[in-house]
């Protein structure tokens, strides 16, 4: 496989550890944001935006 790529075993290497690192970081990323969202109770998307409006005081900010 390296051979295929022109790279050596040990960039081989790194890069599968980058991309096993960088999936674990999504990963508890992911699992962190499920569990705030159930501590919080949001259930759908209307959930988090009537709290993200009720946090910002109502105001709603537009883009542009």
């Amino acid at each position: 496989m390296a051979k295929e790529d022109a790279r050596s075993r040990s960039e081989l290497v790194r890069d599968a550890l980058r991309q096993y690192l960088a999936s674990r970081r999504w990963q508890r990323l992911r699992r962190w944001g499920a569990e705030t969202a159930r501590r919080l109770g949001l259930k759908t998307e209307d959930d988090l935006q009537r709290l993200l409006e009720r946090f910002r005081g109502g105001r709603r900010k537009t883009r542009g």
